[in-house]
């Protein structure tokens, strides 16, 4: 247990050090998704992330 716990903890650091700009413009780009789908036909994303010990 306590090694999952430093794996994410691990993880979580290395999220907080992603350039801020970046998570901006995702946001916007989110939005011109929005704008020219609509909100009831926005595609779906999956996202997986997998990690190894």
């Amino acid at each position: 247990m306590q090694g999952t716990f430093s794996r994410a903890k691990s993880f979580s650091q290395n999220l907080s050090k992603w350039d801020v700009k970046k998570v901006i413009i995702t946001k916007d780009f989110n939005k011109e998704v929005q704008n020219t789908f609509g909100n009831e036909n926005l595609p779906k994303f999956n996202i997986s992330i997998t990690y190894s010990k």
